[in-house]
């Protein structure tokens, strides 16, 4: 089969990574509009079939090729965040990759970049909650990306570890029962006791309340140095995505924050509730492809401890995952060392680690490929 390297239109790539394997929202229209809307330079590229009479057929690879900035003397750096997306386990993946990685040479070439940075959204092993390994998914990826002329840089500007939580399909997709009972015996705990004791309540963000979300994250980002976007970020992602993302906060009430009150199982007499409800934990949340993915999260780290928020919050959303017909809930990104507490956290839910690809980097002039000789690995570099 012929294959060629293409600019596509917005309604082909569209069609192509909704149903695309390692389908995710950056590589996505929604992300793809918001670029342009932000004065980006961004372009929808893939690789077609061509059919013996040169007729185009159906796309085999696409992502989003955006403008990551300049670096000067050198000129530009372009990436492909969570991409490109392609089917792995296709016979011809070498072929579509092959194509893919020279046509976007030649095809960055008068736009003045010198380097370009694709992190493919597929995973090269699993492991378990304690980081032990289960199995190989796609191991043959990473050398093939070196013998085509990357270099692999490991966790750099996207994550190369995630922690996931799969449903199963079909018969032997698991029951909520199943799956709750496999978190560790404290979290079921902290989460049967959350609204009984301290009248922990789960509702949406509105769009003028996102600064409550932008608050916790402040926080989480003091406490666990990693990076933060800004209240300007999350207002865009929900005029761009719509439906598909959400945010929602776990409250309690605010006689339980400050300690006032106990628990509310064993209120002394007397003792009213006010009605007020202090926020304890955030989550942003995105609805797309096979997953639902908690992108970003936080806490008031002053009431931090107070009533199992972080544990409720993260069990009605798999639930919600669940019951909306969803695969699998991401928790996103995990640095799986011992000591880590984000790490610690996740693996309570007892689900599995994935290494993804990793961002790797091709040299497209001379000064790239003296810019990628300097260019350092890095193993966790993300949480």
């Amino acid at each position: 089969m012929y294959m060629e390297f293409s600019e596509l239109s917005v309604s082909e790539f569209s069609r192509f990574v909704l149903k695309a394997p390692g389908a995710n929202f950056m590589q996505s229209r929604e992300m793809y509009e918001r670029f342009l809307k932000n004065g980006r330079e961004a372009y929808l590229v893939g690789v077609k079939s061509v059919g013996k009479s040169g007729a185009r057929g159906k796309v085999l690879a696409a992502g989003i090729l955006m403008n990551m900035g300049t670096r000067r003397g050198l000129g530009k750096i372009f990436g492909i965040a969570m991409g490109p997306l392609m089917d792995f386990s296709a016979k011809d993946w070498r072929e579509v990759l092959a194509v893919f990685t020279e046509g976007m040479r030649e095809f960055l070439k008068p736009k003045k970049a010198f380097a370009v940075q694709i992190t493919p959204h597929a995973a090269v092993s699993r492991r378990d909650y304690e980081n032990q390994p289960i199995c190989e998914v796609f191991p043959e990826i990473k050398p093939e990306l070196s013998r085509l002329g990357y270099k692999d840089l490991g966790e750099v500007g996207q994550i190369k570890w995630e922690y996931i939580i799969e449903f199963g399909k079909g018969k032997a997709r698991k029951s909520l029962d199943e799956i709750f009972g496999g978190f560790r015996k404290d979290i079921r705990t902290r989460i049967k006791q959350a609204p009984e004791r301290y009248g922990v309540r789960i509702r949406d963000l509105e769009f003028d309340e996102l600064s409550v979300m932008k608050d916790m994250t402040d926080e989480a980002v003091a406490a666990h140095n990693f990076h933060d976007k800004d209240l300007k970020y999350y207002q865009e992602m929900w005029e761009a995505f719509g439906d598909k993302v959400k945010f929602v906060v776990a409250e309690v009430p605010k006689e339980i924050a400050e300690g006032k009150v106990e628990r509310l199982d064993k209120m002394p007499e007397g003792v009213k509730l006010s009605g007020e409800y202090v926020p304890i934990s955030a989550v942003m949340y995105m609805l797309y492809g096979p997953e639902v993915i908690s992108l970003f999260s936080g806490v008031t780290r002053k009431y931090k401890n107070v009533g199992g928020c972080s544990h409720l919050i993260r069990w009605e959303l798999i639930k919600y995952a669940y019951e909306n017909g969803f695969s699998r809930y991401d928790f996103y990104g995990v640095k799986p060392v011992a000591g880590n507490s984000v790490y610690n956290f996740k693996a309570g839910f007892r689900g599995e680690i994935e290494e993804l690809v990793g961002t790797h980097q091709l040299p497209i002039t001379a000064l790239g490929k003296a810019y990628a000789l300097r260019a350092k690995y890095k193993e966790y570099g993300v949480f």
